[in-house]
């Protein structure tokens, strides 16, 4: 499925979408800004900040919901101009989660051996193989081989010449995995499974604008989780795009908001929401499920090798 962006890039349509999901209002401005976990309270310094960082208004110009997500053509291309995203159902088979641990690199494998839990250590291969797969597949290039480096909060890039403008992001949430793609353009993509949160009020007074906070507080309680987590998906899904985290994802001062970026409200599945934020406008959005055994997955891996990726 594809979806095409008016060309400026706070450009927005009503009412409600041609696949039926009801267009939602802008997001509001966030103030200080919390990192990873909805449910980790706010370090006591952000917490009485009012100069603080802020986000600007981000308008939700379409939303997706899992019957977009359509299978991938064998020949599928990332052109400029397009963000691909693909969603993964987690657990993946065992022979699948073979071939993605195939095109790990020994100190990938080394990470993933750290969870605990079987299924986080299963989640940790299955995503990373998927991205490795699903990045080769795109640059022609064996998944083993692709070397990452990261940004000082941790956001991963492809490294040296092999990058080619390629931007990504990836986020996972109970049985559901996302990934974006991008050229020349950075992409910032989180998922998460509507719940309760503990300390939801406390949170929200320290992180939303009294206005977001009264209406989430207006709403029955049974809307009020939904709610939560898709404002902090839009939160989470800015600050992976910037690569700052999200305690410093908004920019102190008018002069360095953000403006010029493009959101995507997402219903990967019920249960689950999620926000894809792309830098700038004009851009057309392509939505595929990544398919067990398919040739994104079977023939891009078949080609990795033992490569020195990190």
């Amino acid at each position: 499925m594809e979806l095409s962006s008016a060309a400026h890039p706070r450009a927005r349509s009503s009412g409600v979408t041609s696949w039926g999901c009801a267009q939602s209002a802008p997001a509001p401005i966030l103030q200080p800004h919390v990192r990873g976990d909805p449910a980790e309270a706010p370090p006591a310094g952000y917490a009485t900040a009012n100069a603080g960082y802020l986000i600007r208004r981000m308008d939700i110009s379409h939303c997706t919901d899992g019957a977009d997500f359509q299978e991938a053509p064998e020949n599928v291309a990332l052109a400029p101009g397009e963000v691909h995203l693909w969603a993964a159902r987690l657990p993946l088979p065992a022979e699948e989660l073979g071939r993605c641990e195939s095109v790990l690199t020994p100190d990938e494998r080394s990470r993933a051996a750290i969870p605990p839990l079987e299924t986080e250590r299963g989640r940790f291969v299955a995503v990373r193989g998927v991205l490795r797969i699903l990045l080769g597949r795109y640059l022609g290039a064996p998944p083993a081989a692709l070397i990452f480096e990261y940004g000082e909060q941790g956001k991963p890039a492809l490294a040296g010449s092999a990058r080619g403008g390629m931007r990504f992001n990836v986020s996972h949430a109970g049985d559901v995995a996302l990934l974006a793609f991008a050229r020349g353009r950075e992409v910032g993509v989180d998922v998460e499974k509507v719940r309760e949160v503990p300390r939801a009020e406390r949170i929200a007074t320290r992180v939303f604008t009294l206005e977001a906070v009264e209406r989430w507080r207006a709403l029955p309680e049974e809307q009020r989780p939904e709610t939560f987590m898709r404002e902090w998906t839009r939160l989470e899904a800015l600050s992976k795009l910037t690569g700052e985290g999200v305690w410093r994802t908004v920019i102190a001062g008018e002069q360095r908001a953000r403006p010029d970026v493009q959101s995507f409200e997402l219903r990967p599945q019920p249960g689950y929401v999620g926000t894809l934020a792309v830098e700038g406008g004009g851009l057309r959005l392509r939505t595929w499920r990544y398919q067990v055994g398919s040739p994104s997955s079977s023939a891009s891996s078949s080609s990795g090798g033992s490569g020195g990726a990190k």
